[in-house]
């Protein structure tokens, strides 16, 4: 636990120092005549090392980490994948690490390096959002699902650093097929193409704070027991059966009653109240940020991604596979919310909306310490070379 807990916090000091220094280098560059400093400036460089080396070093994150692993050391040690369903080019660069032997520890930092430096690639030109980035991704949790559904939040980070590209249906067009290159890593990167047309068609429609609030509320009224799936579960095994996919033997135990409930433990109870105050505090981060044109990209994909997590919590993992493109976006949004309620002077949401979102860790650790589960054991740090 005491592992964990340093690894967790002191990551993520250090990456929020270095966002928060290249912040404070780049405004005074630019008061004294100066240009914005390049993506590729040293506190990046080092965060996407750190950064890099703790996930390449970390094991035992999840199912999904621990058959990444297996299925790697059986492509380096003996030739292929037991695995036949990767795509072509998550299994390139595979090949291309066991060609030469490299051990897992590498491979595994190159893929964390892979996604921190998308993400960060995104707010290349707003770097005063770094160091809250940092502290939310450590410390909210993410990091470890970023070292379990690896290929998946590739493509998301790379989902991130298209959106400010959206600023025209030209460009949102080029990001459409920009992201089909990476459905080579991860086939879900399809919804890429699907979600950028509809963020910039709808985003500058922005509904009322009340009325956001009413929706947020009522879609987690209906995730609470999801009745209403009953409805639309035999036109979704239709479709699925036309597409043969793995989705109709899932739909169809969702219809005999196989949901799952989510408890309102403290963790959940404060993520939808977090999420309660990024809808709350918008209009004022809208005002902080009036000449951010994306912030409204980020917004919209962020209240859409908390409607639909709350919506579909209690169904299947499978089917918030394609809403974690959308709770990513979240991520952004609790970073600028920060960032404004900083700026305004309004320390106790600041101080209510951190203690929401950094203590998840914290909770997470202790519970896997003293109520380990298959489900929060992941969450303990251990070392890869300690086996």
């Amino acid at each position: 636990m005491l592992l964990s807990f340093a690894v967790y916090t002191g990551l993520a000091l250090i990456l929020s120092f270095l966002g928060w220094h290249i912040s404070q280098r780049e405004n005074r560059l630019i008061k004294c005549g100066g240009e914005e400093l390049p993506f590729y400036s040293w506190e990046i460089v080092i965060s996407i090392i750190l950064f890099a080396v703790v996930a390449g070093a970390r094991y035992k994150t999840g199912y999904d980490y621990i058959d990444y692993l297996s299925q790697y050391i059986q492509l380096r040690d003996f030739g292929g994948f037991s695995r036949h369903d990767y795509e072509v080019g998550f299994v390139f660069i595979s090949k291309a690490f066991a060609a030469i032997k490299v051990h897992e520890f590498f491979y595994f930092a190159f893929w964390a390096a892979l996604q921190l430096g998308l993400f960060y690639y995104a707010f290349r030109k707003n770097k005063s959002l770094l160091p809250w980035l940092a502290l939310l991704i450590m410390l909210g949790g993410y990091f470890v699902g970023w070292m379990n559904t690896i290929r998946q939040v590739v493509v998301e980070c790379a989902f991130v650093a298209l959106i400010p590209m959206c600023t025209s249906w030209r460009k949102t067009l080029l990001a459409c097929l920009i992201s089909l290159l990476f459905a080579t890593i991860h086939i879900t990167a399809i919804f890429i193409a699907v979600y950028l047309p509809i963020m910039y068609a709808t985003s500058t429609r922005e509904l009322p704070r009340k009325y956001s609030l009413a929706i947020f509320v009522i879609f987690i009224a209906l995730g609470v027991y999801p009745f209403w799936f009953k409805w639309i579960g035999a036109d979704l095994i239709s479709l699925f059966e036309v597409l043969n996919h793995k989705y109709v033997h899932i739909i169809e135990r969702l219809l005999d009653g196989g949901f799952r409930i989510c408890s309102w433990g403290p963790t959940h109870i404060m993520l939808v109240l977090s999420q309660a105050l990024v809808l709350w505090f918008y209009p004022t981060v809208k005002e902080d940020n009036e000449d951010d044109k994306i912030l409204k990209h980020y917004y919209f994909l962020s209240f859409w991604g908390m409607c639909l997590s709350n919506l579909l919590i209690n169904t299947k993992n499978d089917f918030l596979r394609p809403v974690e493109y959308l709770s990513l976006c979240t991520v952004v949004m609790m970073a600028y919310t920060m960032r404004t309620l900083y700026r305004k002077k309004l320390y106790i949401a600041l101080s209510l909306l951190c203690i929401c979102t950094f203590s998840t860790i914290y909770i997470a650790v202790m519970k896997a310490t003293y109520m380990p589960t298959d489900v929060n054991v992941p969450f303990l740090y251990n070392i890869l070379f300690l086996r």
